[in-house]
């Protein structure tokens, strides 16, 4: 399960490569969250992590804010293997979303973001993961 949620995620951001709508799209967060319940911290780490790097890699787009990404995911996955129980997969799942979503928004809007740009982009992020963590994450968590 591991390499698939990696896959899957590093590939969820693969329409950047066509299209580049302030929507943001990915289900690495999701991936990261679940490994982190099912399994615990260290294959979170494996999943986020990996899922980030080969996802930047095949959009080309690594930059300064690679950083950031891999310390919000990393504290995602230690969030989730430390305080989320399977239970609580999507309460604990869009609480450790929205932390990720804005803390991004506040660290790109201090590297000069564009709040037009930036707004929809994190805010569509965290809606799509809602729909996620509600409709999917319980059922998934059981596969798991």
């Amino acid at each position: 399960f591991i390499v698939l949620f990696i896959l899957i995620g590093s590939f969820s951001t693969f329409y950047f490569n066509y299209i580049r709508p302030p929507i943001k799209f990915e289900l690495i967060k999701l991936g990261t969250i679940l490994i982190a319940v099912a399994y615990g911290l260290l294959p979170a780490l494996i999943v986020g992590v990996s899922s980030v790097i080969l996802g930047k890699i095949l959009i080309s787009r690594i930059d300064e804010r690679i950083f950031f990404s891999l310390a919000l995911i990393s504290i995602v996955a230690i969030g989730a293997a430390l305080f989320v129980e399977p239970a609580n997969i999507v309460l604990g799942g869009i609480i450790l979303v929205a932390i990720y979503d804005i803390s991004l928004f506040i660290l790109s809007m201090a590297t000069g973001g564009d709040l037009m740009w930036n707004l929809p982009y994190e805010g569509s992020d965290f809606l799509i993961n809602f729909v996620l963590f509600t409709r999917l994450a319980p059922f998934l968590l059981t596969l798991l």
